[in-house]
């Protein structure tokens, strides 16, 4: 009993200088051994009371220690299984929230600065978080364009909150990358770490699109703003262009994948030569009395952010793409693919232009 109060220690320290969600990890471990050591002392010396356990006297062998160990934690985490909640109150209790603070974020960016005397785990843990990143900056960019359509003001508040913890993920990371950059690390590292302070800018920027969109969307909603038909079919032609182009980049960025990231460049031109003609369609239903002035607004507001998201979107696909070439020169790169020499390039960029074309 006395070895599992004993490695406690090793929790509480763990838990110096850390912050209060991982100090409650350590409440609970403490709590689950505490709880776990005094049942299984009731239950022994009960037991012993009415039937003397002769092996108590005994001197326990190195066998004996790892079973009855064993035991211990097997028995105690399915007597306290159904007590998770219980936990979880003790350790807000101890560990509390200091009252006239906001709540945490809940973006999930726990980087320890203890995790710097392991670079190479410390680089691996903020490419997962900034996949992460990548994620949730994707997911809100696709539930403001639904609020174009849908209006929903939860929905909204969502985006919303959603940005604040893009925000945090930017801070949070930029910062321990910094410091990471400083240490001694392998090609490997350090190429990660490069890729990642390029573009964890892009992703947050990408956030703050999401809400310029729900932005329009109040606007729309308040001012009762209606679309022609046709402006509604070619804004729903671009914006599957705007998810597809989402969903290759968070895909070439969570997978490494450098064949995924060479398709973003070319649908982020066609995007470009779509809003294009959309704004080119705009002024001819104005000219023809079809749409009014505050529409109009409205809708280069939509596209010029369209555009800004597939921007960073191309950005984050460049730096993938230069970092298996092992360097970073965006402008240099981008013209070289623009090239009319690069079939692949022109082949791709046809396709999406067909694929997504105004009707």
């Amino acid at each position: 009993m006395g070895q599992n109060i004993g490695t406690c220690v090793t929790a509480l320290i763990s838990s110096i200088g850390v912050n209060k969600n991982a100090r409650k990890v350590s409440v609970i471990h403490i709590t689950f051994n505490l709880i776990g050591t005094l049942l299984f002392l009731c239950v022994i010396y009960g037991v012993n009371l009415l039937y003397p356990l002769e092996f108590l006297s005994d001197t326990i062998s190195p066998l004996g220690i790892a079973i009855s160990h064993s035991i211990f934690n097997i028995v105690t985490t399915a007597i306290l299984f159904p007590f998770t909640k219980q936990l979880e109150k003790i350790a807000n209790f101890v560990i509390r929230t200091e009252s006239g603070s906001k709540k945490s974020s809940k973006a999930p960016v726990f980087l320890d600065e203890r995790l710097l005397n392991t670079p190479s785990f410390a680089a691996s843990e903020c490419n997962n978080l900034t996949v992460k990143m990548a994620r949730t900056a994707q997911d809100n960019i696709l539930l403001a364009l639904r609020m174009l359509q849908n209006y929903d003001k939860k929905q909204v508040e969502k985006v919303l909150k959603t940005e604040n913890d893009l925000d945090t993920y930017e801070d949070r990371l930029g910062s321990f990358l910094v410091k990471l950059s400083g240490k001694e690390l392998s090609d490997s590292d350090s190429r990660t770490t490069s890729k990642l302070l390029h573009c964890i800018g892009d992703l947050e920027r990408i956030g703050d699109h999401a809400v310029n969109l729900v932005k329009s969307a109040d606007e729309i909603h308040e001012k009762g703003i209606s679309f022609s038909s046709e402006a509604r079919k070619e804004l729903t032609t671009l914006t599957k262009a705007l998810e597809e182009i989402l969903a290759l980049t968070t895909e070439a960025f969570e997978t490494d994948s450098v064949e995924t990231a060479k398709k973003v460049e070319p649908l982020e031109q066609a995007i470009d030569f779509i809003t294009s003609e959309i704004k080119s369609r705009h002024v001819r239903r104005l000219q023809n009395g079809e749409c009014t002035i505050e529409t109009g607004f409205i809708l280069s507001d939509l596209l010029n952010n369209y555009e800004r998201v597939s921007d960073h979107c191309s950005n984050i696909a460049v730096a993938i793409i230069e970092l298996d070439h092992q360097s970073f020169g965006t402008h240099a790169y981008l013209n070289s693919i623009k090239s009319n020499e690069n079939r692949e390039f022109c082949r791709d960029y046809e396709y999406y232009v067909e694929k997504y074309a105004l009707r």
